[in-house]
């Protein structure tokens, strides 16, 4: 898998772990005690699931929602809405979706897509991208459902996001494109690795431009390189 970790200078703690489904919910719980936020929660592949929390991101009122249906994922997002929150990251394992959802200010409007094909889901994101009224970024991705064939992306209405640029790399391609882009001042906010289902170009890495106001996403100003590499049995 491609990882990556970056400083955020507004967070004050952070905390993650990787473990069983049935082991990590009890952990979550404790920190959310101590006055941690849920940020980030992915499959890790088997029965294992990695969750991130954190202090300092400006996000309040965290949870998670699974479920094992697409249908049932879209009313767990409409139900997210009605609560005033907005999804925050998305993942598949274990034959079901699972979202972060929470409140933040700093995520407004969103719009999300789900396809089997990643030309429509390119298309989605390119007519969000030119959108006017409405400065629309990537903000999670994942791909799941039945044998693993739906994409599901969510574009999310961020101010400190300054200019965005996505590309599906190999593992012999990625760090150019990554330090390609950090030349014109951008990092690193998603990663996705696709390599169950693409051995020609697994990894999608997205870049962002981040205002230095941003709490949620590590700055670009501020956090001039990230942390990234491949970890095997993650």
């Amino acid at each position: 898998a491609l990882v990556a970790m970056c400083v955020n200078q507004a967070w004050t703690k952070q905390s993650s772990w990787v473990a069983t489904w049935a082991t990590l919910k009890p952990w979550i719980k404790q920190k959310w005690d101590d006055d941690f936020e849920l940020v980030g929660l992915k499959s890790a592949g088997g029965n294992r699931w990695s969750a991130v929390l954190g202090k300092g991101s400006g996000v309040s009122g965290s949870g998670w929602k699974t479920r094992d249906s697409f249908d049932g994922l879209k009313k767990a997002i409409q139900e997210a809405y009605d609560e005033q929150k907005r999804i925050i990251d998305v993942s598949y394992g274990e034959g079901k979706w699972a979202i972060v959802v929470g409140k933040t200010a700093e995520l407004k409007a969103q719009a999300w897509r789900s396809s089997d094909n990643w030309g429509d889901i390119s298309a989605f994101i390119k007519e969000k991208y030119a959108d006017k009224k409405t400065k629309y970024y990537i903000t999670a991705v994942a791909r799941g459902g039945d044998e693993g064939k739906t994409f599901f992306v969510v574009m999310s209405e961020n101010v400190h996001c300054l200019a965005q640029a996505y590309s599906w790399r190999t593992s012999a391609d990625v760090t150019d494109y990554i330090e390609k882009k950090q030349e014109e001042g951008m990092q690193i906010t998603a990663v996705f690795d696709d390599s169950a289902k693409d051995t020609a170009k697994p990894f999608l890495v997205v870049m962002t431009e981040v205002a230095n106001t941003s709490k949620l996403l590590a700055p670009t100003v501020a956090n001039p390189e990230c942390v990234y590499g491949f970890c095997s049995g993650y």
